[in-house]
Protein backbone atom coordinates (compact mmCIF):
# COMPACT_ATOMS: atom_id res chain seq x y z
CA UNK A 1 0.00 0.00 0.00
CA UNK A 2 2.65 2.51 0.84
CA UNK A 3 4.01 1.73 -2.67
CA UNK A 4 1.59 2.47 -4.32
CA UNK A 5 0.40 5.98 -2.66
CA UNK A 6 4.35 6.51 -3.16
CA UNK A 7 3.68 6.25 -6.94
CA UNK A 8 0.01 8.27 -6.80
CA UNK A 9 1.91 10.87 -5.58
CA UNK A 10 4.60 11.33 -8.19
CA UNK A 11 1.92 10.83 -10.79
CA UNK A 12 0.31 13.79 -9.12
CA UNK A 13 3.32 15.90 -8.96
CA UNK A 14 4.03 14.99 -12.34
CA UNK A 15 0.97 15.77 -13.41
CA UNK A 16 1.15 19.30 -12.09
CA UNK A 17 4.24 20.19 -13.18
CA UNK A 18 2.95 19.58 -16.83
CA UNK A 19 0.17 22.03 -16.60
CA UNK A 20 2.48 24.63 -15.12
CA UNK A 21 5.00 24.01 -17.97
CA UNK A 22 1.97 24.50 -20.43
CA UNK A 23 2.78 28.22 -21.63
CA UNK A 24 0.87 27.85 -24.59
CA UNK A 25 -3.15 28.37 -24.49
CA UNK A 26 -5.24 28.14 -28.23
CA UNK A 27 -7.91 29.77 -29.54
CA UNK A 28 -9.46 26.37 -30.55
CA UNK A 29 -8.96 24.65 -26.85
CA UNK A 30 -11.94 27.42 -25.85
CA UNK A 31 -14.23 25.41 -26.93
CA UNK A 32 -14.65 22.14 -25.86
CA UNK A 33 -12.96 18.99 -27.45
CA UNK A 34 -15.26 16.45 -27.85
CA UNK A 35 -13.93 14.40 -31.09
CA UNK A 36 -10.74 12.92 -32.04
CA UNK A 37 -10.91 15.57 -35.36
CA UNK A 38 -10.82 18.11 -32.67
CA UNK A 39 -8.38 16.78 -29.91
CA UNK A 40 -5.72 16.00 -33.27
CA UNK A 41 -6.14 19.88 -35.06
CA UNK A 42 -5.34 21.38 -31.73
CA UNK A 43 -2.09 18.47 -31.24
CA UNK A 44 -1.32 19.63 -34.24
CA UNK A 45 -1.22 23.49 -33.87
CA UNK A 46 0.78 23.15 -30.38
CA UNK A 47 2.98 21.39 -32.38
CA UNK A 48 3.14 23.63 -35.05
CA UNK A 49 3.96 25.87 -32.49
CA UNK A 50 6.95 23.75 -31.82
CA UNK A 51 5.06 23.72 -28.02
CA UNK A 52 6.96 21.58 -25.78
CA UNK A 53 4.66 21.06 -22.90
CA UNK A 54 1.04 21.74 -23.12
CA UNK A 55 -2.53 19.44 -21.97
CA UNK A 56 -5.59 18.66 -24.10
CA UNK A 57 -8.58 18.40 -22.06
CA UNK A 58 -10.79 16.04 -23.76
CA UNK A 59 -13.85 15.46 -22.70
CA UNK A 60 -14.84 12.06 -25.24
CA UNK A 61 -13.83 9.04 -24.46
CA UNK A 62 -10.08 8.76 -24.48
CA UNK A 63 -9.89 5.32 -25.23
CA UNK A 64 -10.49 7.07 -28.81
CA UNK A 65 -7.00 8.46 -28.98
CA UNK A 66 -4.85 6.03 -26.69
CA UNK A 67 -5.94 2.07 -26.57
CA UNK A 68 -4.63 2.25 -22.70
CA UNK A 69 -5.29 5.32 -21.03
CA UNK A 70 -3.24 3.95 -18.16
CA UNK A 71 -0.33 3.59 -19.69
CA UNK A 72 -0.57 5.86 -22.97
CA UNK A 73 1.73 5.30 -25.53
CA UNK A 74 3.17 8.22 -27.47
CA UNK A 75 4.03 6.68 -30.60
CA UNK A 76 0.37 5.67 -31.06
CA UNK A 77 -0.83 9.22 -30.53
CA UNK A 78 1.62 10.85 -32.69
CA UNK A 79 1.06 8.06 -35.49
CA UNK A 80 -2.92 8.42 -35.06
CA UNK A 81 -1.99 12.65 -35.64
CA UNK A 82 -0.22 11.71 -38.87
CA UNK A 83 -2.82 9.09 -40.12
CA UNK A 84 -5.45 11.71 -39.62
CA UNK A 85 -4.01 14.84 -41.01
CA UNK A 86 -5.78 15.97 -43.89
CA UNK A 87 -3.11 18.79 -44.44
CA UNK A 88 -1.64 19.75 -48.04
CA UNK A 89 0.69 22.35 -47.11
CA UNK A 90 3.45 20.10 -46.14
CA UNK A 91 4.37 21.35 -42.56
CA UNK A 92 1.06 19.88 -40.98
CA UNK A 93 0.16 16.49 -38.81
CA UNK A 94 2.32 14.15 -40.98
CA UNK A 95 5.22 16.51 -40.47
CA UNK A 96 4.63 17.16 -36.96
CA UNK A 97 4.33 13.34 -36.29
CA UNK A 98 8.26 12.81 -38.02
CA UNK A 99 9.69 16.05 -36.78
CA UNK A 100 9.78 14.86 -33.15
CA UNK A 101 12.88 14.03 -31.22
CA UNK A 102 11.74 12.24 -28.02
CA UNK A 103 9.14 12.86 -25.52
CA UNK A 104 6.69 11.51 -23.03
CA UNK A 105 2.53 11.48 -22.39
CA UNK A 106 0.69 11.04 -19.53
CA UNK A 107 -2.91 11.41 -19.09
CA UNK A 108 -4.98 12.98 -15.46
CA UNK A 109 -8.89 12.13 -15.24
CA UNK A 110 -9.92 13.70 -18.97
CA UNK A 111 -6.62 15.65 -19.91
CA UNK A 112 -3.38 14.74 -21.67
CA UNK A 113 -0.21 15.93 -20.68
CA UNK A 114 2.57 16.23 -23.27
CA UNK A 115 6.10 17.07 -22.94
CA UNK A 116 7.98 16.59 -26.94
CA UNK A 117 11.27 17.93 -27.63
CA UNK A 118 11.72 18.41 -31.42
CA UNK A 119 14.25 17.80 -34.05
CA UNK A 120 14.22 21.27 -35.28
CA UNK A 121 13.79 24.84 -33.88
CA UNK A 122 11.81 27.20 -36.12
CA UNK A 123 14.76 29.07 -37.11
CA UNK A 124 16.73 25.68 -38.65
CA UNK A 125 12.65 25.45 -39.93
CA UNK A 126 13.13 28.63 -42.16
CA UNK A 127 16.75 27.40 -43.06
CA UNK A 128 14.87 23.98 -44.39
CA UNK A 129 11.84 25.31 -46.34
CA UNK A 130 14.46 27.91 -47.86
CA UNK A 131 17.12 25.44 -49.41
CA UNK A 132 14.32 23.38 -50.19
CA UNK A 133 12.59 25.53 -52.44
CA UNK A 134 16.32 26.35 -53.96
CA UNK A 135 16.92 23.08 -54.64
CA UNK A 136 13.55 22.32 -56.30
CA UNK A 137 13.95 25.40 -58.49
CA UNK A 138 17.63 24.04 -59.44
CA UNK A 139 16.08 21.07 -60.44
CA UNK A 140 14.19 23.23 -63.14
CA UNK A 141 10.85 21.33 -62.21
CA UNK A 142 8.01 23.83 -63.89
CA UNK A 143 7.25 22.67 -67.62
CA UNK A 144 7.54 18.79 -66.36
CA UNK A 145 4.77 16.42 -65.61
CA UNK A 146 4.43 15.26 -62.04
CA UNK A 147 5.70 12.27 -62.85
CA UNK A 148 8.88 13.57 -63.61
CA UNK A 149 8.97 16.15 -61.05
CA UNK A 150 8.46 12.99 -58.78
CA UNK A 151 11.71 10.80 -60.64
CA UNK A 152 13.95 13.94 -60.89
CA UNK A 153 13.52 14.80 -56.83
CA UNK A 154 13.61 10.87 -55.92
CA UNK A 155 16.39 10.43 -58.05
CA UNK A 156 18.15 13.82 -56.33
CA UNK A 157 17.79 12.86 -52.99
CA UNK A 158 18.74 9.13 -53.93
CA UNK A 159 22.02 9.82 -54.99
CA UNK A 160 23.27 13.02 -53.17
CA UNK A 161 22.65 11.72 -49.88
CA UNK A 162 23.61 8.60 -48.32
CA UNK A 163 22.12 6.74 -44.91
CA UNK A 164 23.97 7.93 -41.82
CA UNK A 165 25.03 4.29 -40.54
CA UNK A 166 26.03 6.04 -36.86
CA UNK A 167 22.36 6.93 -36.67
CA UNK A 168 23.00 10.48 -35.48
CA UNK A 169 21.20 12.22 -38.60
CA UNK A 170 17.42 12.09 -37.63
CA UNK A 171 16.01 15.37 -39.59
CA UNK A 172 15.96 16.45 -43.31
CA UNK A 173 18.07 19.70 -41.52
CA UNK A 174 20.93 16.97 -40.69
CA UNK A 175 20.44 15.57 -43.95
CA UNK A 176 20.99 18.81 -46.02
CA UNK A 177 24.23 20.34 -43.79
CA UNK A 178 26.05 16.91 -43.39
CA UNK A 179 24.70 14.30 -47.01
CA UNK A 180 23.72 11.66 -44.73
CA UNK A 181 20.46 10.81 -42.83
CA UNK A 182 18.10 7.72 -41.70
CA UNK A 183 15.02 7.13 -42.95
CA UNK A 184 13.20 9.24 -41.41
CA UNK A 185 15.31 12.28 -42.64
CA UNK A 186 14.82 10.95 -46.50
CA UNK A 187 11.25 10.41 -45.95
CA UNK A 188 10.84 14.54 -44.40
CA UNK A 189 13.34 15.24 -47.38
CA UNK A 190 11.04 13.80 -50.27
CA UNK A 191 7.81 15.08 -48.81
CA UNK A 192 9.31 18.68 -48.56
CA UNK A 193 10.79 18.78 -51.68
CA UNK A 194 7.37 17.07 -53.66
CA UNK A 195 5.25 19.51 -51.76
CA UNK A 196 7.48 22.39 -52.89
CA UNK A 197 7.26 21.32 -56.41
CA UNK A 198 3.03 20.46 -56.38
CA UNK A 199 2.85 16.77 -55.94
CA UNK A 200 1.08 15.46 -53.06
CA UNK A 201 2.52 13.16 -50.64
CA UNK A 202 2.35 12.06 -47.21
CA UNK A 203 4.39 9.84 -44.96
CA UNK A 204 4.33 6.36 -43.41
CA UNK A 205 5.95 4.88 -40.36
CA UNK A 206 5.85 1.16 -40.13
CA UNK A 207 8.28 -2.33 -40.05
CA UNK A 208 11.04 -2.78 -42.30
CA UNK A 209 13.70 -5.55 -41.93
CA UNK A 210 12.46 -6.34 -38.57
CA UNK A 211 13.02 -2.40 -37.69
CA UNK A 212 10.71 0.72 -37.24
CA UNK A 213 11.00 2.25 -40.52
CA UNK A 214 9.91 5.64 -42.60
CA UNK A 215 8.96 6.06 -46.36
CA UNK A 216 7.06 7.75 -48.80
CA UNK A 217 3.81 7.44 -50.72
CA UNK A 218 2.72 9.98 -53.39
CA UNK A 219 -0.12 10.89 -55.40
CA UNK A 220 -0.45 10.62 -59.31
CA UNK A 221 -3.26 10.74 -61.31
CA UNK A 222 -5.28 10.29 -58.95
CA UNK A 223 -3.79 7.19 -57.36
CA UNK A 224 -0.92 6.60 -54.47
CA UNK A 225 2.17 4.72 -54.90
CA UNK A 226 4.87 3.74 -52.65
CA UNK A 227 8.43 5.29 -52.26
CA UNK A 228 11.19 4.28 -50.23
CA UNK A 229 14.00 6.66 -51.28
CA UNK A 230 16.39 5.14 -48.31
CA UNK A 231 16.00 1.98 -49.53
CA UNK A 232 17.35 2.44 -53.16
CA UNK A 233 20.02 5.49 -52.26
CA UNK A 234 23.54 5.00 -53.65
CA UNK A 235 26.00 3.69 -50.56
CA UNK A 236 28.44 7.09 -52.35
CA UNK A 237 27.52 9.88 -52.90
CA UNK A 238 26.87 10.72 -56.86
CA UNK A 239 27.03 7.20 -57.67
CA UNK A 240 24.74 4.57 -58.70
CA UNK A 241 21.57 4.10 -56.96
CA UNK A 242 18.47 1.68 -57.55
CA UNK A 243 14.90 1.93 -58.39
CA UNK A 244 13.71 -1.28 -56.46
CA UNK A 245 10.81 0.67 -54.34
CA UNK A 246 10.20 3.42 -56.73
CA UNK A 247 6.11 4.22 -57.28
CA UNK A 248 5.63 0.60 -55.91
CA UNK A 249 2.09 -0.48 -55.42
CA UNK A 250 1.29 -2.45 -52.01
CA UNK A 251 2.22 -6.05 -53.95
CA UNK A 252 5.10 -5.10 -55.36
CA UNK A 253 6.39 -3.13 -52.39
CA UNK A 254 7.51 -5.91 -50.37
CA UNK A 255 9.12 -6.15 -46.94
CA UNK A 256 7.39 -2.98 -45.64
CA UNK A 257 4.49 -3.22 -43.18
CA UNK A 258 2.53 -0.31 -41.90
CA UNK A 259 1.61 0.70 -38.41
CA UNK A 260 -2.17 0.33 -37.63
CA UNK A 261 -2.92 3.86 -38.30
CA UNK A 262 -2.08 4.02 -41.60
CA UNK A 263 -4.19 0.49 -42.58
CA UNK A 264 -7.64 2.27 -41.66
CA UNK A 265 -10.40 1.91 -43.37
CA UNK A 266 -10.69 6.39 -43.50
CA UNK A 267 -6.66 6.55 -44.64
CA UNK A 268 -7.00 3.93 -47.44
CA UNK A 269 -9.87 6.10 -48.23
CA UNK A 270 -8.04 9.23 -48.36
CA UNK A 271 -5.61 7.57 -50.43
CA UNK A 272 -6.29 5.17 -52.33
CA UNK A 273 -3.34 2.47 -53.58
CA UNK A 274 -3.16 2.04 -56.56
CA UNK A 275 -3.38 -2.14 -57.72
CA UNK A 276 -0.47 -2.24 -60.16
CA UNK A 277 3.06 -0.34 -59.70
CA UNK A 278 3.50 2.98 -61.77
CA UNK A 279 4.45 2.35 -65.82
CA UNK A 280 7.43 4.07 -65.33
CA UNK A 281 9.18 4.34 -68.89
CA UNK A 282 12.86 2.70 -68.67
CA UNK A 283 15.69 1.85 -70.76
CA UNK A 284 15.92 -1.54 -72.05
CA UNK A 285 19.25 -2.77 -72.46
CA UNK A 286 19.81 -5.80 -75.42
CA UNK A 287 22.19 -7.91 -76.58
CA UNK A 288 22.20 -9.65 -80.22
CA UNK A 289 18.67 -8.69 -79.78
CA UNK A 290 18.06 -10.61 -76.50
CA UNK A 291 17.63 -8.64 -72.81
CA UNK A 292 20.32 -8.51 -70.52
CA UNK A 293 20.02 -8.04 -66.61
CA UNK A 294 23.40 -9.02 -66.13
CA UNK A 295 26.74 -9.97 -68.12
CA UNK A 296 29.93 -11.20 -68.19
CA UNK A 297 32.89 -9.86 -70.48
CA UNK A 298 35.81 -11.26 -71.64
CA UNK A 299 38.98 -8.86 -71.91
CA UNK A 300 39.86 -8.70 -75.43
CA UNK A 301 36.35 -9.27 -76.23
CA UNK A 302 34.28 -6.06 -77.16
CA UNK A 303 30.61 -6.04 -76.32
CA UNK A 304 28.29 -3.70 -78.09
CA UNK A 305 24.91 -2.75 -76.71
CA UNK A 306 21.65 -2.18 -77.90
CA UNK A 307 19.53 0.36 -75.72
CA UNK A 308 15.81 1.10 -76.26
CA UNK A 309 13.08 2.35 -74.82
CA UNK A 310 9.84 0.49 -75.51
CA UNK A 311 7.03 2.06 -77.99
CA UNK A 312 9.60 4.64 -79.16
CA UNK A 313 12.00 4.95 -81.79
CA UNK A 314 14.32 7.02 -80.08
CA UNK A 315 18.11 6.15 -80.36
CA UNK A 316 19.78 8.95 -78.53
CA UNK A 317 21.56 7.54 -75.43
CA UNK A 318 24.36 8.61 -72.84
CA UNK A 319 26.32 5.71 -71.62
CA UNK A 320 28.52 6.26 -68.14
CA UNK A 321 30.50 2.92 -66.64
CA UNK A 322 30.46 3.88 -62.49
CA UNK A 323 34.20 1.72 -62.92
CA UNK A 324 36.06 2.46 -65.55
CA UNK A 325 38.99 1.43 -64.56
CA UNK A 326 37.40 -2.11 -64.86
CA UNK A 327 35.37 -1.83 -67.94
CA UNK A 328 35.00 1.26 -70.47
CA UNK A 329 31.71 2.07 -72.76
CA UNK A 330 32.26 4.42 -75.51
CA UNK A 331 29.62 6.56 -76.78
CA UNK A 332 27.99 4.09 -79.16
CA UNK A 333 27.89 1.52 -76.57
CA UNK A 334 31.15 -0.63 -76.82
CA UNK A 335 32.04 -2.34 -73.75
CA UNK A 336 35.77 -2.85 -73.45
CA UNK A 337 37.14 -4.98 -70.67
CA UNK A 338 40.19 -3.20 -69.17
CA UNK A 339 41.46 -5.81 -66.28
CA UNK A 340 39.11 -8.23 -63.84
CA UNK A 341 36.62 -6.36 -61.80
CA UNK A 342 33.27 -5.05 -61.42
CA UNK A 343 31.21 -2.25 -62.74
CA UNK A 344 27.73 -0.68 -63.47
CA UNK A 345 26.77 0.34 -66.90
CA UNK A 346 24.00 3.49 -66.91
CA UNK A 347 22.15 4.27 -70.25
CA UNK A 348 20.11 7.34 -70.59
CA UNK A 349 17.47 8.62 -72.26
CA UNK A 350 19.44 12.21 -73.43
CA UNK A 351 16.13 13.84 -73.93
CA UNK A 352 13.47 12.24 -71.49
CA UNK A 353 14.34 13.40 -67.91
CA UNK A 354 11.06 10.78 -67.31
CA UNK A 355 12.67 7.78 -68.63
CA UNK A 356 14.13 5.71 -65.93
CA UNK A 357 18.20 4.51 -66.61
CA UNK A 358 19.28 1.05 -67.86
CA UNK A 359 21.73 -0.22 -65.45
CA UNK A 360 23.66 -3.50 -66.40
CA UNK A 361 25.64 -4.84 -63.33
CA UNK A 362 28.84 -6.33 -65.75
CA UNK A 363 31.53 -8.35 -64.91
CA UNK A 364 35.24 -8.42 -66.09
CA UNK A 365 37.13 -11.29 -66.56
CA UNK A 366 40.53 -12.65 -68.10
CA UNK A 367 40.11 -16.69 -69.32
CA UNK A 368 43.91 -15.72 -70.82
CA UNK A 369 45.74 -16.12 -67.68
CA UNK A 370 44.30 -19.93 -67.76
CA UNK A 371 47.02 -22.56 -68.97
CA UNK A 372 47.40 -23.24 -72.13
CA UNK A 373 46.32 -26.88 -71.94
CA UNK A 374 43.36 -25.59 -70.54
CA UNK A 375 42.44 -22.95 -72.55
CA UNK A 376 39.60 -24.15 -75.05
CA UNK A 377 37.67 -26.52 -72.86
CA UNK A 378 37.72 -23.77 -70.35
CA UNK A 379 36.19 -20.73 -72.65
CA UNK A 380 33.76 -23.02 -74.06
CA UNK A 381 32.31 -23.71 -70.40
CA UNK A 382 32.85 -19.85 -70.20
CA UNK A 383 30.47 -19.49 -73.10
CA UNK A 384 27.55 -22.16 -72.21
CA UNK A 385 26.92 -19.52 -69.30
CA UNK A 386 28.41 -22.17 -66.63
CA UNK A 387 31.12 -20.33 -65.01
CA UNK A 388 30.77 -18.32 -61.97
CA UNK A 389 32.66 -14.83 -62.82
CA UNK A 390 33.84 -14.66 -58.91
CA UNK A 391 36.03 -18.11 -60.53
CA UNK A 392 37.06 -16.83 -63.28
CA UNK A 393 39.93 -15.85 -61.65
CA UNK A 394 43.26 -16.81 -60.44
CA UNK A 395 42.97 -20.72 -62.33
CA UNK A 396 45.67 -22.36 -60.98
CA UNK A 397 44.56 -21.86 -57.02
CA UNK A 398 43.12 -24.80 -55.15
CA UNK A 399 39.69 -24.66 -55.45
CA UNK A 400 37.91 -25.18 -52.10
CA UNK A 401 34.79 -27.25 -51.09
CA UNK A 402 32.65 -24.18 -50.98
CA UNK A 403 34.20 -22.95 -54.20
CA UNK A 404 33.35 -26.31 -55.76
CA UNK A 405 29.34 -26.18 -54.70
CA UNK A 406 29.35 -22.87 -56.33
CA UNK A 407 30.69 -24.22 -59.15
CA UNK A 408 28.42 -27.16 -59.72
CA UNK A 409 24.94 -25.37 -58.23
CA UNK A 410 25.18 -23.13 -61.17
CA UNK A 411 26.23 -26.24 -63.40
CA UNK A 412 23.07 -28.58 -62.15
CA UNK A 413 20.89 -25.54 -62.42
CA UNK A 414 21.77 -24.79 -65.97
CA UNK A 415 21.54 -28.41 -66.86
CA UNK A 416 19.43 -30.52 -64.83
CA UNK A 417 17.72 -27.96 -62.54
CA UNK A 418 17.05 -28.19 -58.87
CA UNK A 419 13.95 -29.73 -57.64
CA UNK A 420 12.11 -28.25 -54.48
CA UNK A 421 13.55 -29.90 -51.18
CA UNK A 422 14.31 -29.58 -47.69
CA UNK A 423 17.62 -30.23 -46.11
CA UNK A 424 18.62 -30.34 -42.56
CA UNK A 425 22.10 -30.95 -41.42
CA UNK A 426 24.12 -30.21 -38.35
CA UNK A 427 27.24 -28.39 -40.30
CA UNK A 428 28.29 -26.02 -38.00
CA UNK A 429 30.77 -23.92 -39.95
CA UNK A 430 28.67 -22.98 -42.82
CA UNK A 431 26.99 -20.25 -41.71
CA UNK A 432 29.18 -17.37 -42.77
CA UNK A 433 30.07 -19.23 -45.49
CA UNK A 434 29.11 -16.81 -49.06
CA UNK A 435 28.12 -20.43 -50.42
CA UNK A 436 26.25 -21.92 -47.66
CA UNK A 437 23.05 -22.14 -49.61
CA UNK A 438 24.65 -24.06 -52.15
CA UNK A 439 26.17 -26.18 -50.46
CA UNK A 440 22.95 -26.98 -48.66
CA UNK A 441 21.49 -27.97 -51.93
CA UNK A 442 24.75 -29.87 -53.01
CA UNK A 443 24.56 -32.25 -50.31
CA UNK A 444 20.38 -32.27 -50.35
CA UNK A 445 21.49 -33.52 -54.51
CA UNK A 446 23.82 -36.39 -52.98
CA UNK A 447 26.35 -34.62 -54.78
CA UNK A 448 28.60 -33.44 -51.29
CA UNK A 449 28.84 -35.14 -47.95
CA UNK A 450 30.26 -33.49 -44.80
CA UNK A 451 33.67 -33.89 -43.37
CA UNK A 452 31.83 -34.99 -40.54
CA UNK A 453 28.22 -35.56 -38.97
CA UNK A 454 28.69 -31.56 -37.56
CA UNK A 455 31.36 -29.58 -40.27
CA UNK A 456 31.22 -29.72 -43.94
CA UNK A 457 35.16 -27.70 -44.09
CA UNK A 458 33.80 -24.94 -46.70
CA UNK A 459 37.57 -23.52 -46.95
CA UNK A 460 39.05 -26.87 -47.08
CA UNK A 461 41.03 -27.74 -50.43
CA UNK A 462 39.58 -30.76 -52.78
CA UNK A 463 41.69 -33.21 -53.75
CA UNK A 464 41.83 -35.72 -56.90
CA UNK A 465 40.08 -38.38 -55.61
CA UNK A 466 37.33 -36.56 -54.03
CA UNK A 467 36.82 -34.79 -57.06
CA UNK A 468 36.42 -37.85 -58.90
CA UNK A 469 33.80 -38.88 -56.27
CA UNK A 470 31.80 -35.63 -56.44
CA UNK A 471 32.22 -35.94 -60.48
CA UNK A 472 30.57 -39.06 -60.68
CA UNK A 473 27.58 -37.78 -58.29
CA UNK A 474 26.89 -35.09 -60.58
CA UNK A 475 26.86 -37.19 -63.80
CA UNK A 476 24.48 -40.07 -61.68
CA UNK A 477 22.69 -37.09 -61.20
CA UNK A 478 21.97 -35.10 -63.85
CA UNK A 479 21.67 -38.37 -66.22
CA UNK A 480 19.15 -40.61 -63.60
CA UNK A 481 21.95 -42.90 -64.47
CA UNK A 482 24.04 -45.41 -62.01
CA UNK A 483 27.49 -45.73 -63.00
CA UNK A 484 29.91 -48.68 -62.20
CA UNK A 485 33.27 -49.12 -62.60
CA UNK A 486 34.43 -51.89 -65.19
CA UNK A 487 36.72 -53.59 -62.86
CA UNK A 488 39.38 -53.43 -65.14
CA UNK A 489 41.77 -52.23 -62.38
CA UNK A 490 43.79 -49.36 -62.86
CA UNK A 491 47.26 -48.61 -63.97
CA UNK A 492 48.11 -45.93 -62.65
CA UNK A 493 51.90 -46.62 -60.45
CA UNK A 494 50.42 -45.32 -57.45
CA UNK A 495 47.06 -46.72 -57.67
CA UNK A 496 47.99 -48.10 -54.35
CA UNK A 497 47.79 -44.57 -52.79
CA UNK A 498 44.57 -43.57 -53.83
CA UNK A 499 41.93 -44.28 -51.07
CA UNK A 500 39.61 -47.47 -50.74
CA UNK A 501 36.38 -45.43 -51.24
CA UNK A 502 37.75 -43.68 -54.31
CA UNK A 503 39.04 -46.22 -56.28
CA UNK A 504 36.05 -47.07 -58.12
CA UNK A 505 35.01 -43.22 -58.85
CA UNK A 506 38.68 -42.66 -59.98
CA UNK A 507 38.55 -45.68 -61.86
CA UNK A 508 35.66 -44.66 -63.84
CA UNK A 509 36.09 -41.36 -64.28
CA UNK A 510 39.31 -42.42 -65.91
CA UNK A 511 37.69 -44.64 -68.64
CA UNK A 512 35.57 -42.11 -69.38
CA UNK A 513 38.00 -39.33 -69.75
CA UNK A 514 36.84 -36.54 -67.23
CA UNK A 515 39.44 -36.77 -65.06
CA UNK A 516 42.74 -38.57 -65.81
CA UNK A 517 46.15 -38.76 -64.09
CA UNK A 518 49.78 -37.58 -66.18
CA UNK A 519 49.97 -40.64 -68.17
CA UNK A 520 51.72 -42.59 -65.37
CA UNK A 521 50.01 -41.37 -61.88
CA UNK A 522 47.16 -39.89 -61.01
CA UNK A 523 48.48 -38.10 -58.20
CA UNK A 524 45.17 -38.63 -55.36
CA UNK A 525 46.02 -36.22 -52.53
CA UNK A 526 47.49 -33.18 -54.83
CA UNK A 527 44.97 -30.64 -55.34
CA UNK A 528 42.79 -29.77 -57.27
CA UNK A 529 43.02 -26.24 -59.06
CA UNK A 530 39.86 -24.13 -59.81
CA UNK A 531 40.63 -24.56 -63.76
CA UNK A 532 41.23 -28.54 -63.47
CA UNK A 533 37.51 -28.62 -61.94
CA UNK A 534 36.23 -25.90 -64.53
CA UNK A 535 37.56 -28.30 -67.55
CA UNK A 536 36.72 -32.01 -65.79
CA UNK A 537 33.18 -30.43 -65.75
CA UNK A 538 33.23 -29.30 -69.66
CA UNK A 539 34.06 -32.48 -69.97
CA UNK A 540 31.68 -34.17 -68.39
CA UNK A 541 29.11 -32.05 -70.29
CA UNK A 542 30.46 -33.36 -73.60
CA UNK A 543 30.03 -36.69 -72.35
CA UNK A 544 26.96 -37.29 -70.68
CA UNK A 545 24.85 -34.13 -71.10
CA UNK A 546 25.47 -32.66 -75.02
CA UNK A 547 24.24 -36.53 -76.31
CA UNK A 548 20.98 -36.21 -74.11
CA UNK A 549 20.23 -32.78 -76.10
CA UNK A 550 21.16 -34.24 -79.12
CA UNK A 551 18.76 -36.89 -78.27
CA UNK A 552 16.52 -34.29 -77.47
CA UNK A 553 16.79 -32.11 -80.31
CA UNK A 554 16.17 -34.72 -82.88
Amino acid sequence: MKLKRKIAVQLLVLFALLAALSGTVLAEEAAEIATPEQFYQVLEAHMIQRDTSFSITYSGDLQDIVADTKEPQLGEVLRNLGAQSTDSTGSGGDYCTMNVYQGGISIWKQTVYFSLDYLTTQEEEAWIDEEVSRLVTELDLEDEDDYTKVKVIYEYIATNYVYDDNLQNFSAYDGLKTGQMVCQGYSILLYKMLWQAGVPCRMVTGISQGENHAWNIVQLDGLWYNLDATWDATTVAGEMMTWNYFLKSEEDFTGHIRFDAYKTTAYRTRQPMAVNSYPCRQVELRLEGDLVSALTIRKGVNVQLQPSIPDTNRKEFSFSSTHPEFVTVSEDGTLHSVTPGYTTIIVRDAKDRGVLPGMLPVTAVDLTTCSDWASEELNAYYLRGYLPSSLATEFQKGITRGEFARLLYQFVVQTKGIPPMTVETEFTDIAESEDWYRIMACVGLGLFEGTSPTTFAPDMVVTREQAAKILINVAAYCTDETFSASGTGLSYEDADAISSWARDYVEIATEFGILQGDGQNFHPEAQMTREETIVTLERLYRQFLAPLEMDSAA
